[in-house]
Parts: structure tokens; C-alpha cells; sequence
């Protein structure tokens, strides 16, 4: 018997139109997240595309593609090779790239019907027809407003594809669970839990790292639907092989190999561990509201402007969100024997977020994370409309007046994914708190050669509240200023020494090169390379990061461009310096500082660089390589000059 029939003896019912099933979630689909298909690649896209690209022009290898992917600890390669394919297909078609995640998510909707089926049997819920609950959960799933930034991103394959390995690992661990309770099949039982579901989760894994909680997430179920007084052996020890074993190791290898990493990845945030720890429980209560209630997710890419969370009580939401799950989770305990469901779905939820709402230094908030997770609030919200002391038709009514809502929220929300500019004119409308937002409409208005509206925008973000917000919207600002008009608004710089910051976030130095490109290209007329030079100073010594930081030492290298062009020699090799020894790169950092040396006659102490530059890791390109042996030549040309 398939997988999709779920071991259940319904006889004929809506199962016997799978084919139907499966064509009706992708026309939802494509009636909801189809405006948006035409949009263009965004953010991460084209980082993460680019090996493709290079294939295509002979650049690379496939599987250089493939698995030379550095964007998780596991290379992500089955998801590479989707990329890879879909450009053998259909060329670098943007288009095709997004149509293939809406079929993806269109194959994941057709899996939450058959997991949705299998938890609804095997939670007991009042309705006769578990199969027809299943539909609308699935459907319901599938048009979800919260799902829009995850089809339409295209790198997001990576979510949709590692959950639909996991939705394969769960179905095939309660049709084998099943098996084993109803005595059928034993030895098949036990290949569907031993040897199919641990190679789906690792296909998982392979797509993204989230596939990881598959076992997890296999454990809340059984925990919740399942009496521990009838759990097989096998059950038993499926539980402690894959989950507590996994656990044990996951733990142990957090606390010491990585964790230092994380401790020194969150010296490039904005935020702690702690405060991040604090905000998840308010990140969760969005989640979940913009699941259950249509429109109040972002749909958006722009989730920047998520408040960190300082204290329990900066905001007090913080104190009220944690309070908040404590009591749900506590209802779901106290409730787990009569309403199995709601438990279920509820532990699905957290567990779903366990990864990437933990001590992981990612930013707070994206939508995208709740694409597997979603489900465990659909089935949760399900089974108490099943519960609830109203006629059957009336809880049907819910269910497809809110299916009906969710399609006419996510349609308009893809709307707005046609266009970058119709995306960041609509986030900076309506996200008043994001940055990036404004600073992306900003680029784009840019593109017209006309200054007023792009000035207009940044000068909106340089008058907000937040100190972030007037910071960067000051210097990005400036540095339009110089490209449209050649001015620069040095006047600006008055509010920028007011407010030094504590600590120097990487949007920050992006926006203090933006402005620093601009100078040292001369487009900046009013604005002198010193006075730039001298503020990046001040912002560096009242910041309390480490100076190895590459936000430092970048901003230590332009500093140094700086100090040189003003023709202050001495000062500005030793802002090269002090970033080169401070972790800089070899290119360009190194380069620029032995180019220097050489230009002021400073040959020992060029060729003392170039020692250390040969050394250095980052140096192994052949373009680097060939400029380090161009200043070994010259440096050589020297020696009979210096003895």
C-alpha cells in the first residue's frame, strides 16, 4: 500500500481524486503567488545563483556547483543541483526559477494533505471525514499569506525543498509507526524507520540544515498521539537512536566547536545573545498571528525593523509574549489527553522553530521560517474548530471563509513582488521601522538621474527616532548628494559626530563606504577626505567590538585611503597598517598598503608586508598571487638602490 493512503481503510472517498487533489493545489497556488512570479532576483539571490551563472558561462564545473556551495555547513548540494538544473531547462529565466518553487510548494501542499490525514486519524478528531479536514488544512497551508517571501525569494528553495524531505521522513515514520501498533508488516515497519526516514532526513539536510529536526519533530508527534503504555521496542528505540542520540551529540558539538563562533558572530550584531533569546518569544507571537490572521504578516523581504528585545520589560511585550506561551503551552499539557491534536500541533510549531529561534546569531525575524511550522498551528486551530459545540456546517463555514481570506491576503501581497521597486516602495510605506527598506527605493529612484525623490526618501530615514535610522540615513544621504548633485551636504556631519555608536553593524559600514567611494572618486566637492576620515575615527573609538572584526578593519582600511589622498602619509599608512594586521584582507587591503610603501620608499617595510601577505590564506587567487609577484619584482629592482 503507497505512502499517501496512510494505512487508514476509508474505502472510497476524496482520497480516490489524489490526481485532482494535487492539480487543485497548484491552481490555489498559482492563483495566489502567481502576480508575483514575474519579480527579479533579490538579496541573497544573487550571491547563492552565482556559481550557476558560472557554469553556464564556463566559468565552473557542475560539481563545483554543486558541492562547492558554502552557504551551510553542508554545502546544500541537492538544492544547488536544483538551481543547476532549472538553468539547464530554462536558461537563467527569473521567471522559471520562481515557477519551479511554486510547483515545489504546490507538491508540499499534496504532502501536508497526507501527513494532515494521517495526524487526524490518529488524533481522533470529531469529524467523520478526516480526509476532507485534511483538504482544507492542506489548502489552507498552501495559500497561507506567511508563505509569500519564502515561494517568491527564489533562494528559498532551500527551505521549500529540505521540507519536503522532512514531510516524506514524517509520513514514512507514521506509516511505519502504524504498522508496528496494528501487528502488519513488522520487518517493512522497521525499514521505513531505520533505513527510509533517516536517508530522507539527510536528503533534508542536504537541501538545508532545518531538516535536522525531522527526528524531533517525529518525537513531538509520538509524544503527543501516542500512549506511552503501547510504544513498541522499536519505538523505543528509534526515540533514543535518532532523537536523544542526535541530541546528545548536536549539544556537545554546540558547546565546544562551535561555540565560539557564535560568540563572535554576534560582535557583528546589534543585538546579544540574551537579547535575541528575549525576542524570539514576540517573534513567535508575530508568527503565529500572521498565520491565523490574514494580513497581519509582512509578506515582505524587508523584516529588518523586528525590534530587539533589551530587557523583560524593554519592551513590555517581551514579558507579556513570554507569559503568553507559557500559558498555551501549559494549556496544551494539561489538555494533552482530550485534545491530543492541539498539543500536537502546538509542540510541531515550537519544534519547527527550535533551530533558527534559538541561540543561531540570525537576524530576528523572517518569515520564511515558519514554512514547515505553519502546520502545527493549521492542525492546532483545526482541532479546536472540530471542538468547538457548533453545527458541522458552521465549522466548515470557518474553514473556507478563512481559506478564501488567506488566498485574496497572499494574492495581494505577491502584488507587490512584481517589481524591486513596487516591493521597497511598498515596504517603506508600510514598515516604517526597516532600513533597508528606504535605502533600497532610494537606489532604485536613484536610477532616474533625478535627485529630489531619492533625497527625499533618505532624508524621511535620517529624521526617524531610532539612531540607527538617522545614522545611516545621514551618511547615505551624503553620498547621493555627491553622486546627483556633486555637493555632499557636509553639514550633515554635525548630527553624525552626536550619535558615535556602540557598536558598528555591517548595513552601517556599507553605508560609511558608500559615502567614502564617493569622496575618494572626487564626486564629493563640499566634503573633504579628512573630515570623513576623521569621523570613521571617532565612530571606531567609541565602539567597544574587537578590532579583528571585519567591520573594523574595513573601515580602518578607508580610513587609510582617506588620510592618503589628503596627503597625510604617516597616518594613513598606519590606518593601512593597523587594518592589515587587524585581520584585513591581502585584496585589497594588503595590496593597497605594500602599493603604498613602495610609492613612499618605504621598501623594508613593504617587503616585510609581502612576507606576511604571501603567508596569508586569503591570498591564494592567481590574480592576487600575480600582483604580489609584480611588487616582489619591484621590490627586487630595488635591493642595489638600498645597499
Amino acid at each position: 500500500m503507497p505512502l499517501w493512503r496512510a494505512h487508514v481503510p476509508i474505502g472510497r472517498s476524496i482520497d480516490d481524486h489524489r490526481w485532482s487533489i494535487a492539480v487543485l493545489l497548484l491552481l490555489t497556488a498559482l492563483l495566489c503567488f502567481g502576480a508575483g512570479l514575474s519579480g527579479p532576483l533579490l538579496f541573497d539571490d544573487l550571491p547563492n545563483l552565482e556559481p550557476v551563472l558560472a557554469w553556464q558561462s564556463g566559468e565552473l564545473g557542475w560539481w563545483e556547483v554543486v558541492f562547492g556551495n558554502t552557504a551551510g555547513p553542508l554545502g546544500r548540494p541537492i538544492s544547488s543541483a536544483s538551481f543547476l538544473l532549472n538553468v539547464i531547462l530554462f536558461g537563467d529565466s527569473v521567471y522559471a526559477l520562481k515557477l519551479v518553487n511554486l510547483l515545489i510548494h504546490s507538491a508540499n501542499g499534496f504532502l501536508v494533505y497526507v501527513l494532515s490525514r494521517m495526524l487526524l486519524v490518529t488524533g481522533s478528531t470529531r469529524t467523520t471525514r478526516p480526509e476532507t479536514l485534511a483538504l482544507l488544512i492542506a489548502i489552507a497551508w498552501t495559500v497561507n499569506p506567511v508563505h509569500v517571501s519564502t515561494v517568491l525569494y527564489a533562494i528559498q528553495r532551500t527551505t521549500m525543498l529540505s521540507t519536503t524531505f522532512v514531510l516524506l521522513a514524517l509520513i514514512s515514520y507514521l506509516q511505519g509507526r502504524r504498522m508496528l501498533a496494528e501487528g502488519i508488516g513488522p520487518a517493512r515497519a522497521k525499514s521505513l524507520l531505520f533505513l527510509l526516514f533517516p536517508a530522507l532526513c539527510i536528503a533534508a539536510m542536504l537541501c538545508k540544515e532545518n531538516g535536522m529536526l525531522a527526528p524531533f519533530l517525529a518525537a513531538a508527534m509520538e509524544w503527543s498521539l501516542f500512549s506511552r503504555k503501547h510504544r513498541p521496542r522499536p519505538v523505543r528505540t528509534f526515540l533514543g537512536v535518532l532523537v536523544l542520540l542526535p541530541l546528545a551529540i548536536g549539544t556537545a558539538l554546540a558547546l565546544s566547536a562551535l561555540g565560539d563562533q557564535v560568540w563572535v558572530a554576534y560582535e557583528h550584531r546589534s543585538f546579544s545573545l540574551t537579547e535575541r533569546l528575549l525576542s524570539q518569544p514576540r517573534a513567535l507571537l508575530a508568527y503565529a498571528s500572521g498565520i491565523l490572521i490574514p494580513g497581519t504578516s509582512l509578506g515582505s523581504v524587508y523584516t529588518d525593523g523586528f525590534q530587539a528585545s533589551n530587557s523583560l520589560f524593554a519592551p513590555l511585550t517581551t514579558a507579556l509574549s513570554i507569559f503568553a506561551w507559557l500559558v498555551l503551552i501549559a494549556l496544551a499539557l494539561l489538555g494533552r489527553t482530550r485534545f491530543p491534536l492541539v498539543c500536537c500541533g502546538l509542540a510541531f510549531f515550537l519544534v519547527g522553530h527550535a533551530l533558527e529561534s534559538s541561540v543561531i546569531p540570525l537576524e530576528l525575524y523572517f518569515e520564511h521560517r515558519n514554512y514547515l511550522p505553519a502546520l502545527g498551528l493549521l492542525l492546532a486551530a483545526s482541532a479546536i474548530v472540530q471542538n468547538l459545540p457548533i453545527a458541522q456546517r458552521l465549522r466548515m463555514g470557518i474553514g473556507v471563509g478563512f481559506i478564501i481570506l488567506c488566498a485574496l491576503v497572499s494574492h495581494v501581497q505577491s502584488t507587490t513582488w512584481r517589481s524591486h521597486r513596487a516591493l521597497a516602495t511598498h515596504a517603506t510605506a508600510t514598515l516604517p521601522d526597516s532600513i533597508r527598506a528606504p535605502l533600497d527605493l532610494a537606489a532604485l529612484l536613484a536610477q532616474d538621474q533625478d535627485p529630489g525623490p531619492t533625497l527625499q526618501v533618505l532624508d524621511r530615514l535620517s529624521r526617524k527616532p531610532a539612531t540607527e535610522s538617522a545614522r545611516i540615513g545621514h551618511l547615505v544621504y551624503m553620498a547621493y548628494d555627491c553622486t546627483l548633485r556633486s555637493d555632499g551636504s557636509p553639514e550633515r556631519l554635525d548630527p553624525l559626530r552626536a550619535m558615535p555608536p556602540t557598536v558598528i553593524t555591517p548595513l552601517l559600514t556599507q553605508a560609511i563606504e558608500m559615502l567614502g567611494a564617493q569622496v575618494l572618486d572626487g564626486y564629493c566637492k563640499r566634503l573633504s577626505p579628512t573630515a570623513l576620515a576623521d569621523l570613521i575615527a571617532a565612530y571606531l573609538n567609541h565602539s567597544t567590538q574587537p578590532k579583528n572584526l571585519h567591520v573594523r578593519w574595513r573601515l580602518e582600511h578607508l580610513i587609510g585611503k582617506l588620510r592618503l589622498q589628503s596627503e597625510q602619509y604617516d597616518r594613513g599608512i598606519a590606518a593601512l597598517t593597523e587594518a592589515f594586521e587587524h585581520g584585513g584582507t591581502v585584496a585589497p587591503v594588503g595590496v593597497d598598503l605594500i602599493a603604498n610603501l613602495i610609492g613612499l620608499g618605504r621598501f623594508d617595510d613593504a617587503a616585510r608586508t609581502l612576507a606576511v601577505a604571501k603567508q596569508r590564506r586569503d591570498a591564494q587567487d592567481a590574480s592576487t598571487q600575480a600582483i604580489l609577484a609584480e611588487f616582489e619584482n619591484q621590490l627586487a629592482g630595488t635591493q642595489p638602490d638600498r645597499h
